[in-house]
């Protein structure tokens, strides 16, 4: 999430910083290949996408609303305590 935001921040910086802000959009694709893969590791995984605008839609939504809600909620960390993967 903190790639796929600062990603889209240096892209909409664009006007301002110039050219170079453009590097930003690179972080978006890696940002969604990172989400796909912890997406592979769940055990109910996501919905599957009902055509491009849902792509787009839902990715941004939960790039940039749900996971930082998630976060802020406690959930997270809660999640991560209680993961079969994470040994303390």
């Amino acid at each position: 999430m903190p790639l796929f935001f600062a990603g889209v921040l240096l892209a909409i910086a664009t006007p301002w910083l110039g050219p170079v802000a453009l590097a930003g959009v690179a972080l978006l694709p890696l940002a969604m290949a990172l989400q796909g893969r912890g997406h592979r590791l769940e055990s109910a995984p996501p919905a599957p996408f009902e055509g491009r605008l849902d792509v787009i839609s839902r990715i941004f939504a939960e790039q940039l609303f749900t996971f930082p809600r998630f976060v802020l909620t406690g959930e997270f960390a809660r999640a991560w305590r209680h993961s079969s993967n994470h040994k303390p």
